[in-house]
């Protein structure tokens, strides 16, 4: 008896097995190519899967009335994914005077994009912008609190890839005398006290 139409396969191939569950037997569908094993209760096995073998399947059971009861599902393979690739503008910066652009870099279309900031998911300031696919991390101005190492990581529904991580670097930011700011400060209440004496 042929089995009723599943869902659209959208050119994707099919394969059908019908168990007989009284009498344990399976009758083979004709997408079979050796690679599956049926075993007794309706489990499917494959060896040496491919991205051909993404598909929907269609699992036929056959009881001792002869009815029939049908359970179809999709089966998706996703390729393994390579470790992605991040670039900095610049890895080290002055902080309230440089910007840093990070690019995590795949060779997969469609692939989600999280970041990472020192081992945790990176929380994004008012400084911090992603790019609409998320492949993309300014920090406009830096501060000295961003320093530290940043990854990517790129996933799909089954498979994630971290990227090696990169250090920035933050100085403090420097005035006309070459000292940081703040110590002018210092050394001019300095000599202001020592006038006085």
């Amino acid at each position: 008896m042929e089995p009723p139409s599943g869902p659209p396969r959208g050119g994707l191939v099919p394969w059908k097995d019908l168990l007989l569950a009284d009498k344990q037997e399976t009758i083979l569908g004709p997408a079979h190519s050796g690679r599956e094993t049926v075993y007794p209760n309706g489990s499917l096995l494959f060896q040496n899967i491919t991205l051909k073998d993404t598909g929907y399947y269609t699992l036929q059971f056959i009881k001792r009335n002869y009815e029939v009861a049908q359970l179809t599902r999709q089966l998706r393979i996703f390729k393994p994914l390579a470790q992605p690739t991040l670039h900095a503008s610049n890895t080290t910066v002055t902080e309230d005077k440089d910007s840093v652009v990070l690019t995590c870099s795949s060779n997969y279309i469609g692939v989600s994009i999280h970041w990472f900031f020192n081992g945790q998911s990176l929380k994004l300031t008012e400084r911090m912008t992603l790019s609409q696919d998320n492949s993309t991390l300014t920090i406009r101005p830096v501060k000295k609190e961003d320093a530290g190492n940043y990854q990517c990581e790129v996933s799909n529904l089954a498979i994630s890839r971290k990227s090696d991580p990169v250090s920035l670097d933050v100085s403090y930011g420097r005035n006309n005398t070459g000292l940081p700011v703040g110590s002018v400060i210092v050394i001019a209440i300095g000599v202001l006290v020592g006038l006085a004496l």
